[in-house]
């Protein structure tokens, strides 16, 4: 082991490239890979080992240490996907965690049936509170350009309470009991906060 103190002699001009003069497949898929469900600590570690070349794809699934099914698709992970969804787990190191650095995008399966959900939804709303709540949805829009923010949230609770309260019950409206201060327009949706 050296004793020589210091910082190194001669300075790198460029950062090193692992994949600098390589073009196989492996190296464009660890191009593009994405660490996903891990704390913080072991996303830089299997960062560090993507970005100098140390990373050890997976050749067969591996075995879930929860589930005991062969669902891990992730080199370097001990949990699969739908284990660390219910245990609120690390994927790799398993400690307890609310934070992950990186959460998996939803597929296009999930969108399109969250958009058919919502559609649905609103289809269940009288004409006249549809229309309300379309406007209250582009008020928020112009409010805020950022598509994940805390209004998302509040939009779909919204449209819950207005869906129990004026949806319809099988093919007629739930109109019983209504007075004309429930027909306000924009008051209505402010008030119930």
């Amino acid at each position: 082991m050296s004793t020589k103190k210091g910082s190194q002699k001669h300075q790198n001009k460029t950062a090193w490239k692992f994949d600098k003069h390589k073009t196989d497949e492996k190296t464009k898929v660890l191009q593009n890979l994405k660490v996903i469900n891990c704390c913080p600590k072991c996303t830089s570690v299997i960062e560090w080992k993507i970005k100098y070349g140390k990373y050890k794809t997976l050749s067969q699934p591996a075995k879930c240490i929860d589930c005991q099914g062969k669902a891990i698709k992730y080199a370097y992970h001990t949990r699969c996907i739908p284990c660390v969804e219910k245990s609120k787990r690390c994927a790799k190191c398993g400690d307890p965690t609310d934070e992950f650095v990186n959460t998996p995008e939803p597929t296009p399966a999930e969108v399109s049936r969250k958009d058919a959900e919502f559609q649905k939804d609103l289809k269940a709303l009288p004409e006249r509170r549809r229309r309300t709540f379309l406007r209250y949805l582009e008020k928020l829009q112009k409010e805020s350009d950022d598509p994940e923010n805390s209004n998302q949230s509040s939009a779909k609770e919204k449209l819950e309470k207005v869906k129990e309260k004026y949806g319809k019950d099988g093919d007629d409206f739930d109109l019983e009991g209504l007075d004309d201060e429930d027909f306000d327009d924009m008051d209505d949706f402010e008030d119930s906060d």
